[in-house]
C-alpha cells in the first residue's frame, strides 16, 4: 500500500509541457490587455503582441497533436505486442 502511495505521488508531482505553454499563452493575453494602457503602446507593437499570442496558441495545439499522436503509437504498440 506504501508503495502504491509513492508511485502516485511520483507521477503527480511535477509540471508538463503542455501546461507550461498554457499557463504562457494566458500570461500573453492578459499583458496585451494590460500593457497598452500602462505603457500607451502603438498599434503596430498591439498587433506583435496578438502575433505573439497567436504563435504561442499554435505551438501549443501543434505539442497537444503530437502528444496525442504519440499515445496513440504506444498505444498501438501496446495491442501489437499482445497480440
Amino acid at each position: 500500500m506504501e508503495k502504491r502511495s509513492q508511485i502516485l505521488t511520483k507521477k503527480m508531482s511535477g509540471v508538463t509541457l503542455i501546461e507550461l505553454i498554457a499557463v504562457i499563452v494566458i500570461l500573453g493575453i492578459l499583458a496585451s490587455f494590460i500593457l497598452p494602457k500602462v505603457i500607451g503602446l502603438s498599434s503596430s507593437a498591439k498587433i506583435g503582441v496578438l502575433n505573439s499570442i497567436v504563435g504561442s496558441m499554435r505551438s501549443t495545439i501543434d505539442m497537444t497533436k503530437i502528444k496525442a499522436h504519440a499515445a496513440s503509437m504506444k498505444r498501438a504498440d501496446n495491442a501489437s505486442l499482445q497480440s
